[in-house]
Parts: C-alpha cells; structure tokens; sequence
C-alpha cells in the first residue's frame, strides 16, 4: 500500500500498515485548517501522546505536525513542509516526479515521503482496513481519514474542522437587521442568495461579504470561496453516509471543533473532555514519577483478581 522511489521511479515498498496500533486502540489529531483552530490549547494537544496529522495547510504557524497529507498539486503547499524530516507525508503516486515549488528537487528525493495509490469505493465499503489502495473522493480530509485508519488508529480528534465559511460579522449584522439570521454551517451560497434577494449590503466588496475562510493567511475570491463551501458540504454528507462502515471498522470521528458542520452527525467532546480520555493512556499522574526507575526501586504490580498467563494460540 506505502512506497517510497527515486528518480528513476524505482518503488520500494514500506510495510506501515497497523504500524501505529496498540490495544487500547491508538487515537491522533487530525487538523483542518479552519479560523477556529488558533482558539483551542495547542500547547495542549502538543503535549498529549496523540500524534498530530495536518492536511494541506492546516496548522502553519502553530504546529509541525507527525503526519500530513493533500490532494491538491504540489506547488499550492511550502517546500519547507517536504524538507522537513520531522513529518511523515502521505502523497499520491502521480506527485513523486514533481518539482519542489521554487526548487530543483523533486518529491521523491524528501526525507520522509511516503506513496500510495487511489481508488474509489461505494459507501459500504468507503472504509476497510482489507482496502490495498487509500480512497479517493477528491478530498483532502476523507484521504486523511482513510491513511490514519490504515496506520492503525481508531479515534480521530477532528480539530480545526469547520467544514463551512462563513458570512463577514459586517454581512451578518447587515442581514439581522432585515430579519435574517445566519446559522454556523448554513449554507454560504444560499445565505448570499437570500441577502441578494433583499438588496442586503448590496455594496460590500468581495473580500468583505465572507470572514476568515482559513487560520493561515489565505483567501480565496468569492466564487472559488462558494465552490469550497459547497465542497465541504459534500464531504459532511459523504462521510454522513458512510457512517456504518466506520462503524464496522472500529473508526471513531470526534469532533473537537465548536459548531463544525461534523457536530450534527458525529460526537461532539470539549478539549478538555478529549484530553481527559487521552490521559487514560497515559495513566494517573502517580504512575509519572521517574524516582526510583535508575535505583532499582520495586515497580508495584497491578492487582488482578485474574492472574495473566501466556497462551498460545490454538491451531488445530
């Protein structure tokens, strides 16, 4: 499923698969790149033993995530992001001859890229760890989801994760004062429509009918800002549909972003909730202390009122 190449497109193929699951059932972040992300304690999901993935260019600034992913061409991402050893990158096989943006290297000459090959599935099988290929449903985020399934993980915090843009604070105050609303998640194309039809703010410039659209510094013009929000409508919907078959596969989406267009069909925690249920892996703050691990101090054992014992397993 993961390969690495050279120059000369020779594949070596990487065995990553389950590479990253344990018993409890490992858990990650999985970064978006909405307004909202700057308002959570990154220092705080930095420091939990959950890895971090990062899609496209989710988390610039911020954090240096473990993994990253896109879907889109190479030369709309830093050519930092691939230099970097620290992230692992998750890439399409077609990329791997691309040029750095600005740069004479190519993609596969990176240290830690990893390739791999798409194919599309219907909704029962839209998640399946038996899957050789990741899922392609020209989404960035549902790619995401499908490489962290197949590392091994099964909890994915969504942080960052709006999926919607919204309305400018102006537009909003504007359309609350003929009697419209707007409503986190709405449909942005089809609150503009409403607005046009009363003549609201018939004079607001492009760039200030829609808030921040990102957390980094980027802006797309109205029309391709309507045709994103679309695009993310589409993506709730999708994964809305395939909801039994991350069921079946023991996946778990939880959403960690306040009114993410998510929230209506998959749970919702605080941070401070996923933090706490990050902990357990950890164990209680006693288990911590590091007195005592060089000296040879007694580690106390946990009690069971049912002894283990090593079995093997029966074959015949």
């Amino acid at each position: 499923m993961f390969y690495r190449s050279t120059t000369d497109q020779q594949w070596s193929p990487l065995d990553l698969e389950n590479l990253y699951a344990g018993p409890q059932g490992s858990a990650c972040w999985l970064l978006g790149g909405g307004p909202s992300l700057t308002t959570l304690p990154l220092e705080k999901i930095r420091s939990s033993l959950a890895p971090i993935m990062a899609i496209n260019l989710a988390g610039h600034g911020h954090i240096i995530p473990d993994f990253w992913t896109a879907y889109d061409p190479t030369t709309r991402f830093l050519p930092a992001n691939y230099r970097t050893p620290r992230t692992l990158k998750f890439i399409h096989k077609r990329r791997a001859m691309d040029l750095l943006p600005g740069d004479t290297f190519k993609l596969c000459e990176c240290p830690g890229v990893v390739f791999f090959e798409h194919e599309k599935r219907n909704f029962s099988q839209s998640f399946s760890p038996a899957a050789t290929r990741i899922l392609d449903w020209n989404d960035s985020f549902i790619q995401a989801l499908d490489l962290l399934l197949h590392l091994g993980f099964r909890t994915i915090y969504l942080a960052g994760c709006e999926l919607y843009i919204a309305p400018s604070t102006e537009l909003q105050q504007q359309a609350q004062q003929h009697g419209l609303n707007y409503q986190p998640g709405q449909s942005l194309r089809l609150f503009l429509e409403a607005c046009r039809s009363q003549n609201i703010a018939p004079g607001l410039t492009e760039t200030a009918i829609t808030g921040p659209q990102y957390h980094f510094d980027e802006a797309k013009p109205l029309a391709a800002t309507l045709r994103t929000d679309d695009h993310y409508q589409r993506t709730v919907q999708l994964l809305r549909l395939s909801r039994q078959a991350l069921t079946q596969t023991g996946l778990k989406l939880i959403s960690v972003t306040p009114h993410s267009r998510l929230n209506d069909f998959f749970p919702y925690q605080t941070i401070a909730h996923a933090l706490e249920d990050l902990s357990h892996i950890q164990g209680p703050p006693a288990h911590q202390q590091t007195r005592g691990l060089y000296t040879g101090q007694p580690i106390i054992a946990p009690q069971l009122t049912c002894p283990m014992r090593d079995l093997k397993a029966p074959t015949t």
